[in-house]
């Protein structure tokens, strides 16, 4: 029998020396998982400025790079905009939207939010159901260690709870999640891309997500946009790199 390989990712990321060439070249790599790594140790550095950022974009004359490093942008502008609710704020908040359709390979018989789940098995205290990750919101902790498609299925080594339905299952996740203060560490189990993952980092405020985003009603229900406030700050940031983001690309 093997051994199984259990990772482990906690809150405590190397700072990023932008001086160094390789990050830009992982953001253009051939490799698809090695952009996302690349990306995500930016996302997760907590001393990252937009001031690095501009440094990097002015080396950056690919369009892969600087999508990705845009997207870290938006992060950082939207991570100072809720600076000030953790003061305030009471309840913590990972910055996602639990479920959005379609999610593929899911069982129709079986609420989309409570799939089953073998690979579960193989994690401590986790539970043998679980809830998914539809989409992470730039400036909370999710958007930069958690993926769209996982399946978080323990909280703090607690199994999620067993519900009669996905929408029951969803309130009691969230339960576990707000009884917590921002700024409070958490450790997420979760299955991604069927592997076991622990994820440790801490939660936003749970007040901020309505000074960002905003749900308005479409034909295929509702839809997650930002605020005048969040759009407004992020129009100013792409107009003070104006001339860095013209095309370089031929």
């Amino acid at each position: 029998m093997h051994a199984l390989v259990f990772l482990m990712l906690w809150w405590m990321p190397l700072a990023v020396n932008v001086n160094d060439p390789a990050i830009l070249r992982q953001l253009n790599a051939p490799d698809p998982a090695i952009r996302t790594t690349a990306t995500q140790t930016l996302l997760q550095d907590p001393n990252l400025t937009l001031e690095q950022i501009e440094t990097l974009l002015q080396k950056s004359p690919h369009l892969e790079q600087r999508h990705r490093l845009l997207d870290v942008a938006k992060h950082l502008v939207f991570r100072q905009l809720i600076e000030p609710f953790y003061q305030s704020s009471r309840k913590g908040s990972l910055g996602v939207r639990l479920y959005e359709p379609p999610v593929r390979g899911i069982n129709p018989g079986i609420h989309p939010l409570e799939p089953e789940i073998e690979d579960a098995s193989k994690l401590p205290n986790a539970s043998t159901h679980g809830i998914i990750i539809g989409r992470t919101l730039p400036g909370f902790p999710a958007y930069a260690y958690l993926q769209r498609g996982d399946i978080i299925v323990a909280i703090n080594q607690t199994p999620l709870p067993k519900r009669r339905n996905g929408i029951s299952m969803t309130k009691a996740c969230i339960a576990m999640i707000t009884i917590h203060p921002p700024g409070k560490e958490i450790q997420l189990d979760l299955i991604r891309n069927h592997k076991p993952l622990s994820v440790t980092f801490p939660l936003a405020p749970f007040e901020a997500l309505a000074h960002l985003y905003e749900h308005k009603q479409v034909k295929a229900g509702q839809r997650i946009t930002l605020t005048a406030t969040a759009l407004e700050q992020w129009n100013k940031q792409l107009q003070r790199w104006g001339d860095i983001l013209q095309p370089q690309e031929h």
